[in-house]
């Protein structure tokens, strides 16, 4: 977060002070506070000017989609721990829902495809995958040899068959 934070001020602002006001592109003054506001605080992505129509950096929401999973990651790992199951299950059906929401609800899609939310069961595969790693590391640690071989043997194999998958 430190490192991102302050160049992406710092780009924000430059943005701001070299282009958009010297060059109008703000159709008011009230316009331009809000969008500068929603940027500072990385809220950008739940305005449409300010997500689609921003003079100060329209490829900026991929940074405050970052910084809101920032913020909600903490909560998700927390509830993670205590209740891998139903907080995993939870988040894949809150982006199942919203997707489902989004096709049948909306007829402008610029404005949820890019949304935490959205991105919910994307980190809930990734939290499997790192509860599964780490049940496996502790099973090894007290496997025999034997057993470790056939582990090893049958991640190879599915490493293989996935990547011919991949390939046909």
């Amino acid at each position: 977060v430190m490192r991102i934070v302050p160049s992406y001020y710092f780009v924000t602002l430059v943005m701001l002070f070299a282009a958009a006001i010297p060059y109008g592109l703000y159709w008011s003054d009230a316009a331009m506070w809000e969008d500068v506001i929603r940027h500072l605080t990385f809220t950008q992505t739940f305005d449409y000017a300010s997500y689609i129509n921003t003079p100060i950096g329209v490829a900026s929401w991929t940074v405050a989609i970052e910084m809101q999973a920032y913020f909600v990651f903490p909560l998700l790992a927390k509830w993670a721990r205590k209740n891998p199951l139903g907080t995993l299950s939870t988040m894949a059906a809150a982006a199942l829902l919203f997707r489902s929401w989004v096709v049948w609800a909306m007829d402008d899609y610029n404005m949820v495809v890019n949304q935490v939310i959205n991105f919910l069961d994307v980190y809930a595969i990734g939290m499997l995958g790192a509860n599964a790693y780490l049940c496996i590391k502790r099973w090894m640690e007290k496997a025999d040899v034997r057993q470790r071989c056939a582990v090893w043997l049958v991640t190879v194999g599915v490493f293989i068959l996935g990547v011919c998958a991949l390939v046909e």
